[in-house]
C-alpha cells in the first residue's frame, strides 16, 4: 500500500492484517504509535521518509524488518531496543546526537544508515559494538572531526565484523591496522595501569 505524498497526520483506524509493506513518504504523521502490532500482524517493511517524527517508539510490530525513517526530526532513540527483529534501519537527515538506546537484543540489524545527523562524539559510534550482526554502517556528513581512513580504522577497532564503512568495503589492509592500533592502545594502557600500580605501592612503603 502506498499513501505517500498526502497530508495524513494520524494512520487511526489501519486495519490490514495481510499489509506487508506500507509507504507513508512526506506526510506529516508525528506519532507512530497508532500502528497497532495486533493489526499489522505481518508488514515488514515501513517506509516514513519525510515526516515529523521525533521518537523512536511505537514500532513494536511483530515481523518488522525494515524501517526507513529519514528525514524527520528524530534526536533521541528511546525505544529502539523494541525492534529485536528489525535487519535495516535508515536515519538519514534527522538529529540524532547520541546513540543510547542500540542493545544487545537486536541480533538481526545488519545495515545502520546514520548519514547526515548531529553525531560529534565518537564515543557513541563506540555504543555500537553491542550490534553483534552489524556489516553495514553509514557515518557521512556528520560532525565527526576525522578524514575517511582514521575514521574507518577507529570504527573497526570497536566493530571489527563490519564489511562495508560509508559504502566502501573494508580492505583486508584496514581490518590488519585496526587490530594493530587497537593492541597497541591496550599495550598503552596496561603500561599506565602498571606504573599507577607501581606509584602507588611506592606512596605505601614511604608511609610512616
Amino acid at each position: 500500500m502506498d499513501l505517500s505524498k498526502n497530508k495524513f497526520t494520524s494512520m487511526q483506524g489501519l486495519y490490514h492484517s495481510e499489509l506487508e509493506i506500507l509507504q507513508l513518504k512526506f506526510n506529516k504523521l508525528k506519532l507512530t504509535n497508532i500502528l497497532h502490532p495486533d493489526r499489522l500482524t505481518r508488514l515488514h517493511t515501513l517506509e516514513l521518509r519525510g515526516n515529523k517524527l521525533e521518537t523512536m517508539s511505537g514500532f513494536n510490530l511483530p515481523y518488522l524488518r525494515h524501517l526507513y525513517l529519514a528525514e524527520n526530526k528524530i534526536k533521541q532513540l528511546n525505544g529502539i531496543d523494541s525492534l529485536i527483529r528489525i535487519k535495516l534501519l535508515h536515519l538519514r537527515s534527522n538529529n540524532i546526537d547520541n546513540l543510547d538506546g542500540f542493545s544487545n537484543k537486536m541480533t538481526k540489524l545488519t545495515y545502520l544508515n546514520l548519514r547526515d545527523n548531529k553525531l560529534s562524539d565518537f564515543n557513541e559510534i563506540i555504543k555500537l559494538k553491542c550490534l553483534p550482526a552489524l556489516k553495514q554502517l553509514i557515518l557521512l556528513v556528520n560532525q565527526l572531526e576525522e578524514d575517511r581512513e582514521e575514521m574507518t580504522t577507529d570504527v573497526l577497532m570497536h566493530i571489527p565484523g563490519l564489511a562495508r564503512v560509508d559504502k566502501v568495503t573494508v580492505t583486508n589492509k584496514e581490518q590488519r591496522e585496526a587490530k594493530k592500533k587497537l593492541k597497541s592502545l591496550i599495550a598503552e594502557a596496561e603500561k599506565k595501569q602498571t606504573a599507577e600500580e607501581e606509584d602507588d605501592h611506592a606512596s605505601d612503603d614511604n608511609d610512616p
